[in-house]
């Protein structure tokens, strides 16, 4: 039995669960058959908007494990203006909130969720990546388990309290010493003056803005390498993922990222560094890189990579909200050394031969709006990994008619507060996307048959066997969006 968990953050709004018996679908289940009412409402005032902190609707991630050793998958779901919520799974799909028994209290700007068993006891701990507008939510959280679903924050001991305005955090055996490294996306604090790489890069160095980081588990305590492995380039990262590339059994990573800055693809050299491959692995790259996954999406042995974009679907959409491509400054940038960029989801299909050939418009998959997370996971059960594409974005802040609008007001005096901004940023509720691998490069969007077609403002996806039944479900963390329920 299929499931598919929607989690809505608008107050009071009911959260449902897909669920369909005869044949391949997800079906909706309300939160009070669910018992889940995690709610992840974003609230403006005129210290705190989308205005000031470009990523104030980028949303949250949740996390999937069995975390007290029952046999049933807990949720961890990851809140901005909230605290983060820790749901035991009881059987049924039905979950209890024990989040204050448990110890999870922390509260910041949590972004990213990781489930990793950090000190090896064999019970998975949470670390949470954080951001937001000011520096007071930026602290990120560890919370070890202690067993019996009792958890105690302590990211100071393994100084990983770091403050970092980060997304996400992987972690991986990146020595293969035999215990775990991590390496976090970050972006600058600032978005105000967004930078060319060069100017970046500088700051970078000079220690005026944040950058990614590489951290190394020396017996329990993370250290900074990034220098010292000859990580040098960075961006406003928003997606990552630990891959090999070339079936060396060495972890390679991928960093996607999003305005100016170019992609990464960081080769493990296997002596403790790693060289930026991305110009010569990759013809093409997204422009606007978002969220991304790396798995073998043609069952050839090789690990593929595929990243989101802002690419709408609608002619419509795509003139009013998509910025035009400037010919001088693509010129520019290619000069530079940097990849040929464009405003469209990639699949980079792994030749084997340390190249990528980039499929996204042969397979249709190349357009899916305002996306976030990118998962290539067999859905079906048919051996073939289809594509998951969560969607939607609180507010069109893209929308091309508002630098003249906002200027127009300031020039009349009739902006005072700042709702009367954000009443004339439009608002458009888009559906999540799933395409259906067909085989041989084929993809056919299959939301309508699978029963993925509510619109909602979606962000943080993970993806497990809830029910143990012996397929998977897939859990959401939306922002500001009720659901609907289908009968």
């Amino acid at each position: 039995m299929n499931r598919f968990i929607v989690f809505t953050l608008l107050i009071l709004s009911p959260i449902f669960l897909f669920s369909q018996e005869k044949k391949m679908g997800f079906e909706l289940l309300s939160s009070s058959e669910s018992g889940i009412t995690f709610i992840n409402s974003l609230k403006e005032d005129n210290n705190e908007s989308v205005l000031d902190y470009d990523y104030f609707y980028n949303g949250a991630g949740v996390g999937i494990a069995d975390f007290d050793g029952d046999g049933l998958q807990d949720l961890f779901f990851a809140g901005n203006q909230v605290e983060d919520k820790l749901y035991k799974n009881i059987g049924n799909l039905r979950f209890v909130d024990i989040s204050k028994d448990a110890g999870i209290s922390n509260k910041g700007w949590s972004v990213g969720v990781s489930i990793v068993d950090l000190n090896n006891d064999g019970l998975p701990d949470i670390y949470v990546s954080r951001s937001g507008p000011l520096p007071l939510y930026r602290k990120n959280a560890l919370y070890i388990n202690l067993g019996g679903m009792k958890f105690k924050e302590e990211a100071a001991k393994y100084k990983l309290d770091i403050s970092a305005p980060s997304t996400q955090t992987a972690f991986l055996d990146y020595d293969r010493d035999g215990d775990l490294d991590a390496y976090m996306i970050t972006h600058p604090a600032n978005f105000k003056n967004k930078d060319d790489l060069q100017t970046f890069l500088v700051k970078v160095k000079e220690g005026k803005v944040e950058s990614d980081q590489l951290l190394r588990n020396d017996n329990g305590v993370f250290v900074n390498v990034t220098a010292e492995a000859g990580i040098s380039e960075y961006g406003y990262s928003l997606g990552i993922a630990i891959c090999d590339i070339n079936n060396d059994t060495w972890p390679d990573i991928f960093v996607g990222n999003d305005f100016d800055e170019p992609d990464l693809l960081l080769l493990n050299n296997r002596n403790g560094t790693f060289s930026n491959v991305a110009q010569a692995a990759f013809k093409h790259t997204s422009n606007y890189s978002m969220g991304c996954d790396a798995a073998d999406i043609n069952n050839d042995g090789y690990i593929d990579i595929a990243s989101a974009d802002m690419s709408f679907s609608s002619h419509y959409r795509s003139k009013t909200n998509m910025p035009s491509m400037q010919p001088e400054k693509f010129d520019a940038r290619v000069k530079l050394g940097w990849n040929y960029q464009y405003m469209s989801n990639v699949l980079q299909v792994n030749t084997g031969l340390g190249t990528f050939s980039e499929v996204a418009q042969l397979s249709g998959v190349h357009q899916s709006d305002w996306s976030w997370a990118m998962l290539m996971v067999d859905l079906n059960g048919d051996n073939n990994r289809d594509i998951f594409i969560s969607n939607g974005y609180k507010r069109d802040t893209r929308y091309n008619d508002l630098p003249s609008m906002f200027s127009e007001m300031q020039k009349e005096g009739k902006a005072q507060d700042i709702n009367e901004y954000l009443d004339k940023i439009p608002q458009t509720v888009l559906a999540n996307l799933v395409f259906e691998n067909k085989g041989l490069f084929e993809f056919e969007n299959s939301g309508d048959k699978w029963g993925i077609y509510q619109k909602m403002h979606s962000h943080g996806v993970a993806y497990g066997d809830l029910d143990n039944d012996g397929d998977l479900d897939l859990v959401l963390n939306n922002v500001d969006k009720e659901s609907v329920k289908l009968t």
